[in-house]
């Protein structure tokens, strides 16, 4: 059986490129809510408040103006310190270097990921992405495309960036329910986890897929 090969690499970010905790967030909020830091990570993360600002149903502003009034924040809670709070939860994942180096120079590379506009302003500036992903033509983010992970239309907006069939396009994300979709639209998935992977395994799959030099 023939092998087809590789010819664009999507990357997820979170937990690939770099890993996030939002309890960080939650964390920096409570000094200005009377909410414990769990029960602010319920009213943002578990009642769709950064669902709807992931797919870009709300503008910076208006989720701002929400969490401060859904967790009752004090006058304290500027825009400028909330950016500042919701912002700072990404830690460069050191070994992906090496990785996205070593991608064939007939391999293009490609960020999807599940993120919103003031993360995105954060994530944008740092040098792995600036270095990797600085062409607009290569990202496909949710708040952009107004869909979040597993809706088809995410994926479809990256297949169709890359310009090649599905086949030839191999996706990489810490969650098996996204590559498994990314897969039954024909894809090819890995499933990496840079919190709990050991880089050399995902280094491994890439030259398995040939898409490593």
């Amino acid at each position: 059986m023939e092998t087809v090969p590789i010819k664009a690499v999507i990357f997820d970010f979170g937990n690939v490129i770099a890993s996030f905790d939002h309890m960080l967030t939650c964390k920096k909020l409570g000094d200005f809510s009377s909410l414990k830091p769990d029960e602010i990570y319920e009213v943002i993360f578990k009642n769709g408040l950064e669902k709807q600002f992931d797919e870009g149903k709300l503008t910076s502003s208006e989720f701002y103006a929400r969490i401060k009034k859904e967790i009752e924040g004090t006058d304290g809670l500027s825009f400028a310190e909330f950016s500042i709070a919701w912002k700072n939860i990404f830690t460069e994942n050191s070994a992906i270097e090496n990785v996205l180096a070593r991608i064939k120079p007939d391999v293009e590379k490609y960020l999807l990921s599940d993120t919103n506009a003031l993360h995105w302003e954060h994530i944008s500036h740092m040098p792995i992405v600036r270095k990797y992903f600085s062409d607009p033509n290569h990202l496909t983010l949710s708040f952009a495309v107004r869909a979040r992970k597993p809706a088809k239309e995410i994926y479809t907006d990256a297949i169709g960036k890359a310009g090649v069939e599905p086949k030839e396009v191999l996706y990489i994300d810490d969650i098996p329910e996204y590559v498994e979709t990314f897969r039954s639209l024909g894809g090819k998935g890995i499933v990496y986890n840079c919190q709990t992977d050991p880089i050399d395994t995902l280094i491994s799959s890439l030259l398995e897929h040939g898409a490593l030099k």
